[in-house]
């Protein structure tokens, strides 16, 4: 059957299985949902059985809003006589390519797609049970999909009669999961797979809920029978896109500059390891010649609701349930299993807002694949879980405002805002439903803590089907706040029949951060950070006082007598003091690993957090603060200690990670935070929420509170180290790039997802890299100084050698090494040091801050000085890279 609808037609085409009499002709009917006949044709006995077409003008068309069917039955007849006849159901539907848009009908088509990844747990493999399939498709639809992608498989035709009816579309599979399997196919399995293509291709193509044929997953670079499938989907079904692979690379595609005969639209693989949140470009896509769709959005992780274990009888057994149980049972936290799994459900509808939106605002994109809508084996990836049982933290309304036919955005709303400060975003709306939305009125309202601020009712623009039409620009100027307070902007459209709804929240704190009650004293890299909350030097003379707030990377003997004497000792991303647990702000992807570990966020009831997180999890103002923060294990310590922000692990790591906790030590109290209290927006301003949440843990610390549950001394004795030579003044340690032997790259900083880096590897020994600092003050006082300045280390996978040498003006100073964690060098003396303050890692690499503290006889008053790193090494690819940011200490939130 090929449908056609301008006007509504069809042309069926038969195959007769022997020879036929001579004076047979064939007959073709169009019958109704009521049997009714509502078009014939017949061809000439004697005729050769060529392809009947009936117009059908009162046809109402097949969509995933209104999926019409009707029956086609073609008939062998001779005189008067049904020699033979076959029925066949089908739609009248049309799907088309038209530049960058999948036309269905005629209209603009967006993929509101999720991922099938074939988990059947009561039958294991796939049934032939309508039952099974009308039930998943149902949930499917209530959660606004209109398509669905089958990764490397196709399923039984019962499926698809349900996806007719129910109106899906579906993007079938070619079982090839990835290119190395092909790759790995020779002689009669390559012919097998045409076979196999051309049979389900027969067997299916008269479905009309099938959007298109595809060859296999993540074949990035096509594969050699690629031309040759793809003739033979189009010889037997030209009604239809057909695609060489559902998992594309951007590079040259998005931009226009690479295509290929064999993909119709470009199922694009965007950067599934960062959010929009790390990469505001994320989804840029400037020029593509053909439609795109968002290849396995997301994927990501929520933390398993453990009562799923005894829904599995008689069939699989669930051991990655039981581990994770197993685990948390020896943590002795099973009774907040149900908190951690609805927390991390928040943090999963958000993230997919994040994504889905950004997707929306990109007028060059035709849809996306929800990765995934059920768990998948192992993992927890799902709106549903494995026994399609919505997950409680994952709203359906909520995601029914960002995965519809017309959803309304906004565009410019900042994270986190100071009170004064003047919000300007603007609201849009993305429209792909069937007609013209004209005479609309759009109304929208700020509220702060549900007090209003701003509201408005305005008649909104015409917009038509396939638009990213311009709403209303807003700019509003916020009160002052002496707390943290929630910014609420909701937004309605309503034209005709249709409304439409969406909110966004942020967070206004106070404009200047408060000094602490208490003396505060810090150590030297975080005084310069913590001098606007009225920090002090350490104390030169030792004891310490005891009714002092202490701040520090490191826990020294002093300030262990300190604590353990009454004081308040707060260890800023302490070097070695527990293992640590990188931490992102992002759940992890797919199944996650210790690298990349969060399922989300605890934030339990206390004055330091309460005003920040009222609903006891870290929402999107947090961000800064979490991505990239330290985790600290405590699993296995001799006593568990008061946690106040918990971060929870998926459910293959679940390990005791705590963000912030407190101990008491003898008569004092020890606060432990791995967060990043110093986080800096992009201009370099200090992160609102940071200096809120720095002040409210000073405030605290100076209260002398009793955490209630306590460190031995013989504990903190053990991780009691010597301190780093870091002493002021602070020079700036990057002015200019005087030599680069090496190679300029963009790669992620502290600052940025992606940014310039001069970077030399270890290929080959004595290459190098040089830059010049800034001068150094006219009179230096004290015997040392401090350069700070921006840079990574990594791909510590590769092999190791002798490392880097580090000379000052022209004489090596120290040697060190590649590392994605802090570390500190020191040359012979102890008087030249080297420290690595790490801000963003992978499992390869890190990026961070430089402190290199060095004698004042060293320098030159008023001169720069010269710094060079060399490569020791050869056949390498472990490399050092420099950041060229010349304000490092400019941007006090950085040091």
């Amino acid at each position: 059957m090929e449908p056609f609808v301008t006007p509504a037609r069809c042309r069926a085409s038969v195959v007769v299985k022997g020879t036929p009499p001579v004076d047979a002709a064939l007959r073709l009917e169009i019958l109704d949902k009521t049997n009714a006949i509502i078009g014939t044709a017949e061809t000439a006995p004697a005729v050769s059985l060529t392809p009947l077409e009936i117009e059908a003008p009162e046809a109402e068309l097949w969509t995933p809003d209104t999926p019409h069917l009707y029956r086609a039955r073609m008939s062998l007849v001779q005189g008067d006589t049904v020699l033979d006849a076959v029925e066949t159901r089908f739609g009248f539907r049309e799907i088309a390519i038209a530049g960058v848009r999948i036309l269905l009908n005629g209209k603009p088509l967006f993929l509101r797609g999720y991922g099938d990844d074939a988990i059947y747990p009561e039958t294991m493999a796939a049934p032939s049970d309508e039952a099974v399939y009308r039930k998943k498709i149902a949930i499917a639809k209530e959660y606004g999909f209109n398509h669905v992608r089958h990764h490397s498989h196709f399923l039984p035709p019962e499926y698809y009669d349900v996806c007719d009816e129910l109106g899906m579309l579906v993007s079938p599979e070619l079982p090839i999961g990835y290119q190395q399997f092909y790759n790995k196919a020779q002689g009669p399995a390559l012919d097998l797979y045409k076979t196999e293509w051309a049979a389900a291709i027969r067997r299916f193509r008269n479905h009309p809920s099938i959007l298109d044929w595809c060859m296999g997953n993540e074949m990035y670079e096509s594969v050699p029978i690629a031309p040759e499938l793809y003739c033979i989907a189009k010889e037997l079904d030209g009604t239809r896109p057909v695609v060489d692979t559902d998992g594309l690379p951007t590079t040259g595609y998005i931009e226009g500059k690479r295509d290929r005969d064999t993909l119709d639209l470009y199922f694009m693989q965007f950067d599934v390891f960062n959010t929009p949140l790390d990469n505001p470009d994320l989804y840029q896509c400037p020029a593509p010649v053909k439609p795109v769709v968002s290849h396995e959005t997301g994927n990501y992780v929520t933390f398993p609701r453990l009562d799923q274990i005894d829904l599995f009888q008689h069939n699989f057994i669930p051991f990655w349930f039981i581990e994770t149980r197993d685990t948390v049972e020896h943590m002795g936290l099973m009774e907040e299993v149900p908190r951690w799994a609805e927390n991390t459900e928040r943090l999963y509808t958000l993230l997919r807002k994040l994504d889905l939106e950004a997707i929306r605002k990109n007028p060059n994109i035709s849809g996306y694949h929800w990765w995934l809508l059920q768990d998948y084996w192992t993992t927890s990836n799902g709106i549903i879980d494995t026994y399609f049982r919505p997950k409680p933290g994952v709203s359906r309304e909520a995601v029914l405002q960002y995965n519809n036919d017309v959803v309304l955005l906004e565009d410019g709303l900042a994270l986190t805002y100071r009170g004064g400060d003047t919000i300007q975003t603007k609201l849009l709306v993305s429209h792909f439903g069937p007609a013209v939305l004209s005479n609309g009125a759009l109304s929208y309202s700020l509220t702060l803590d549900n007090a209003p601020v701003a509201e408005k009712t305005q008649p909104a623009p015409e917009a038509a089907p396939g638009s990213l039409t311009p709403l209303a620009d807003l700019t509003v100027t916020l009160p002052a706040v002496n707390a943290p307070a929630r910014l609420t902007l909701n937004a309605r459209l309503d034209a005709g029949v249709l409304s439409r709804t969406n909110t966004w929240t942020t967070w206004v704190y106070p404009a200047h951060p408060r000094a602490a009650s208490a003396p505060v004293f810090a150590s030297t890299e975080l005084l310069p950070w913590l001098e606007a909350y009225g920090a002090s030097p350490l104390p030169q003379e030792t004891p310490y006082p005891a009714q002092a707030v202490y701040v520090s990377n490191l826990l020294t003997a002093e300030l262990l007598d300190a604590v353990l004497a009454g004081a308040s000792v707060v260890l800023y991303k302490p070097w070695g003091f527990l293992p640590e647990a990188p931490t992102r702000f992002k759940s992890a992807w797919w199944k996650g690993s210790e690298s990349d570990n969060n399922a989300g966020t605890v934030v339990y009831d206390s004055p330091v957090t309460r005003a920040m997180a009222p609903e006891g999890w870290c929402d999107a103002s947090w961000y800064r603060l979490l991505e990239n923060s330290d985790g600290y294990l405590l699993d296995d310590l001799p006593a568990q200690p008061n946690v106040l922000l918990r971060g929870i692990e998926v459910g293959g790591v679940c390990r005791n990670k705590a963000l912030l906790f407190q101990a008491a030590i003898g008569e004092g109290c020890l606060l432990v935070c791995g967060l990043n209290l110093d986080a800096v927006l992009e201009n370099g301003a200090p992160c609102p929420a940071a200096q809120w949440l720095t002040g409210q843990i000073l405030e605290y610390a100076g209260s002398y509170p009793d955490p209630g549950k306590a460190f031995t001394e013989a504990f903190l004795r053990e991780r009691a180290v010597e301190t780093p030579r870091l002493t002021p003044p602070f020079v700036e340690g990057f002015a200019r790039l005087l030599r680069n032997e090496g190679e300029t790259a963009n790669w992620f900083t502290y600052r940025k997802q992606s940014d310039r880096a001069e970077t030399l590897r270890q290929m080959k020994a004595g290459a190098s890299v040089e830059w010049a600092t800034a001068p150094v003050p006219d009179t230096l006082s004290g015997d040392s100084l401090t350069l700070v300045f921006a840079g990574g280390l990594g791909w510590l996978s590769q092999p190791a050698t002798e490392g880097f040498s580090l000379s000052i003006n022209g004489t090596e100073a120290l040697r060190f090494d590649v590392t994605n964690k802090r570390a500190v060098w020191k040359d012979d003396s102890g008087q030249v040091v080297l420290s690595f303050v790490v801000r963003r890692m992978t499992s390869e690499d890190a990026a961070g801050l430089f402190y290199l503290g060095f004698p004042v006889a060293i320098a030159q008053p008023g001169q720069p000085l010269k710094i060079t790193v060399t490569s020791l090494g050869s056949d390498s690819q472990r490399w050092f890279a420099l950041h060229p940011y010349t304000e490092v200490l400019h941007s006090k939130g950085n040091v």
